[in-house]
């Protein structure tokens, strides 16, 4: 695991794997996993954001991708991330402002965006 964070509702932990799977875990139910997705097959999740109001999810990956879920999308078209090539490097960091106006990211590329 790679990077960790606490979903609002604080039942839920969404965790980056070095192998490039998303795995969620309900904190009320013991080590069994929720769901688990491989977003980037071997490529690694360097980073995972989510917005105060759990509308967004960001994911960044070491292949400098930024991956940006709208969790308010139904059904199949939820699963469907909008990817986005943001880093000429690995991105190290990925965050939601509160305001969920913007999203930042800062990679090895010394460059950070919003």
């Amino acid at each position: 695991m790679n990077c960790v964070v606490l979903h609002p509702n604080e039942v839920e932990l969404i965790c980056g794997n070095e192998d490039g799977s998303m795995i969620t875990y309900d904190l009320n139910a013991k080590d069994k996993p929720i769901s688990e997705k491989h977003v980037c097959p071997e490529v690694g999740i360097k980073s995972i954001s989510m917005a105060v109001n759990a509308t967004f999810l960001t994911m960044a990956n070491s292949n400098g991708q930024l991956f940006v879920w709208d969790l308010l999308k139904e059904g199949d078209e939820k699963d469907k991330p909008q990817i986005l090539e943001a880093h000429d490097d690995y991105i190290l960091r990925t965050k939601i402002s509160p305001q969920i106006t913007y999203i930042a990211s800062c990679g090895a590329d010394k460059i950070a965006k919003l």
